[in-house]
């Protein structure tokens, strides 16, 4: 018998990061079952850092350009937000239970609003 000591899960998503220059709001986004784990349209890298802190930064942090903790992004998402931000003005990032959505479909929709896909990465 295996016993698996660290953390396991049945659940299934994708993350999706996309670039665009109109901002996007959750509710233009038309899904049969609206079931967004997180959904952020985010302008600023400062913005960005908040965000991913889960509270305001501190000057020190702002000049850093990194949050001192990453509670609601890892830093492998946070960087790529990041450099999805030199290129376009508004990145949407969402995390999709995969479910419910499939990847052809949410891309779809993007792709109707002006958006471009920068990053797609499944669990």
């Amino acid at each position: 018998m295996k016993i698996k000591f660290d953390f396991v899960t049945n659940s299934s998503s994708t993350s999706f990061i996309f670039t665009g220059i109109n901002k996007i709001r959750k509710k233009d986004i038309k899904l049969r079952y609206r079931s967004f784990d997180y959904f952020k349209c985010i302008s600023s890298k400062k913005q960005l850092m908040n965000y991913c802190k889960g509270g305001s930064c501190d000057w020190i942090e702002v000049i850093r350009g990194e949050p001192t903790e990453f509670k609601r992004l890892g830093r492998y998402k946070f960087e790529r937000i990041k450099d999805a931000l030199t290129q376009s003005p508004y990145v949407v990032y969402m995390n999709l239970d995969r479910d419910r959505h499939s990847k052809s479909h949410v891309i779809e929709i993007m792709l109707d609003l002006g958006y471009e896909v920068f990053h797609v990465e499944s669990n």
